[in-house]
C-alpha cells in the first residue's frame, strides 16, 4: 500500500532532523502554495487526521503548526475508503485522495464522528504495515482514546491519577459509588472532548442515572 520507499525517506529524514536537534523550520518555511522548502525541495505534506477540525482548538493548532513547515490537510476519519482490487493489496483513500499524497500522517483524533471505528483503526494499521509515517502510533491513540487503558497505564507507570471504576452491569453501581465516594464523574470509556461527561450525586438521583447510562451503554467509566 503506498511508495513505502518514499514513506522510508521521509521517516529517516524526521528522525535525522530531532536526533540534530535541528528547528522544525529548518526542513520547511511556511506554507505559501509553492509546496517548496527553502533547499529547493519538495516540503512534507502532513495530512492530520481528525473528526473536529473546526470545534477542537488542538487541531487548529496542529494545522497551524504544520503550515509553517510543509503542507497540511484535515483529513476525516469518516472519509477512509480502503479498496482490495485483484493482487493490488489494500489501497486507501480519505475521500478522493490516496494515502501516498501524503508524507506525515497525525493520528489526532483518528476517531471521530461518522463512520465504523473498527475500519478506521484496521486503516491506521495498514498504513503502519504499508509503511506510511504515523504520529503517533495507533496504540497510542488507542490508549488515549479508551480511558480505561489510560488509567491502567498511568497507574502502572506510577502517575498519580484518580481512582476509578467500571462497569458493565447495573448492580455494580452502588458499589462504585461506595468505593468512590460521592459525587463521581461519570464518563463513557470511548471519547473526548468532554462529551457524555457528567457529574453525578448518590443524593441526586446520580445512581439512578448511571444505571441508565449502564443499561443504555453497556459500560460506564466512573471517576472519583
Amino acid at each position: 500500500m503506498g511508495d513505502r520507499k518514499r514513506w522510508n525517506r521521509t521517516r529517516h529524514s524526521v528522525a535525522h532532523l530531532h536526533g540534530a536537534g535541528g528547528r522544525a523550520e529548518a526542513f520547511g518555511r511556511e506554507s505559501s502554495g509553492e509546496g517548496v522548502r527553502r533547499d529547493g525541495g519538495q516540503a512534507l505534506r502532513f495530512g492530520v487526521v481528525t473528526g473536529y477540525p473546526e470545534e477542537d482548538p488542538t487541531s487548529q493548532s496542529l494545522l497551524r503548526a504544520c503550515a509553517r513547515i510543509g503542507r497540511a490537510e484535515a483529513l476525516a476519519p469518516a472519509s477512509i475508503r480502503m479498496e482490495v482490487l485483484g493482487g493490488d493489496g489494500p489501497r486507501l483513500h480519505f475521500g478522493d485522495r490516496p494515502a501516498e499524497d501524503f508524507d506525515v500522517f497525525l493520528l489526532l483524533r483518528g476517531l471521530g464522528p461518522g463512520g465504523d471505528a473498527e475500519v478506521q483503526r484496521l486503516a491506521y494499521r495498514l498504513l503502519e504495515e504499508g509503511g506510511a509515517l504515523v504520529l503517533n502510533s495507533l496504540d497510542a491513540l488507542l490508549a488515549a482514546q479508551d480511558k480505561l487503558r489510560t488509567s491502567a497505564a498511568l497507574a502502572r507507570a506510577g502517575v498519580p491519577t484518580p481512582p476509578s471504576v467500571v462497569v458493565q452491569r447495573a448492580s455494580d453501581v452502588p458499589p462504585a459509588f461506595e468505593r468512590l465516594g460521592s459525587p463521581v464523574v461519570a464518563k463513557p470509556q470511548w471519547g473526548s472532548l468532554g462529551e457524555g461527561v457528567q457529574l453525578l450525586d448518590a443524593k441526586r438521583d446520580g445512581k439512578e442515572r448511571a444505571v441508565e447510562r449502564v443499561e443504555r451503554e453497556g459500560s460506564l467509566y466512573l471517576q472519583a
